[in-house]
C-alpha cells in the first residue's frame, strides 16, 4: 500500500483516531503516536534515515513509518 492509498482509504472515513495494530492476529493494539519516513530493509526489523548499507550498496525502500 502507498501513502496516497492509504490517504484515500482514510478520507472516506469519519475524522477517527488512528490504532494501530501489532499483528494480523488483532494480539495488541495502540493510538498512531507520530508519523515519519525512513528507509525499510524488507524481509529485516531495520529501519535508516540512510538509502546505503555498510557496503555503500543502494539499499532499502524510502517509506512512510508509522510510529505507535
Amino acid at each position: 500500500m502507498t501513502s496516497h492509498e492509504l490517504a484515500r482509504q482514510l478520507l472516506e472515513m469519519p475524522d477517527l483516531p488512528v490504532v494501530m495494530s501489532k499483528d494480523e492476529e488483532g494480539n495488541l493494539f495502540r493510538p498512531l503516536a507520530e508519523v515519519g519516513d525512513g528507509y525499510y530493509y524488507a524481509g529485516d526489523i531495520y529501519l535508516s534515515n540512510r538509502s546505503w548499507d555498510e557496503e555503500g550498496h543502494t539499499a532499502g525502500v524510502y517509506s512512510v513509518v508509522l510510529w505507535p
